[in-house]
């Protein structure tokens, strides 16, 4: 058996969706995934979804700096960020199987 935050296989979930022809499809790929990535926060202390403020994704995709951007959890020990709107653009990676941890998941590959 797996054992949690070993992580899945690196590529990034939300390309996986871009693949799919519709963008109606790549939507409810990313809605259908986001109940499984909030339950994974509430139930470990182990796996913690580090994300990056960017503007885009496209900043995000070309890095914007941990070191100079804010950083949060995501899901359920979220914190609000004083100076930043409650609807402020968080990104991360994640693993395209269960647990879906990946150490370092606000860094991209290059």
């Amino acid at each position: 058996m797996k054992r949690p935050c070993l992580g899945g296989n690196s590529i990034i979930k939300m390309l996986q969706c871009l693949k799919d022809e519709s963008m109606l499809r790549y939507r409810n790929c990313n809605h259908q995934s986001a109940p499984n990535f909030f339950l994974q926060s509430i139930n470990t202390t182990e796996c913690l979804f580090w994300s990056v403020h960017c503007d885009s994704y496209d900043d995000f995709f070309i890095q914007c700096p941990p070191d100079t951007s804010a950083m949060n959890l995501m899901g359920l020990p979220a914190k609000k960020i004083d100076g930043l709107s409650p609807k402020s653009n968080f990104y991360l990676r994640t693993g395209s199987q269960f647990p879906y941890y990946l150490k370092n998941g606000y860094e991209l590959p290059i």
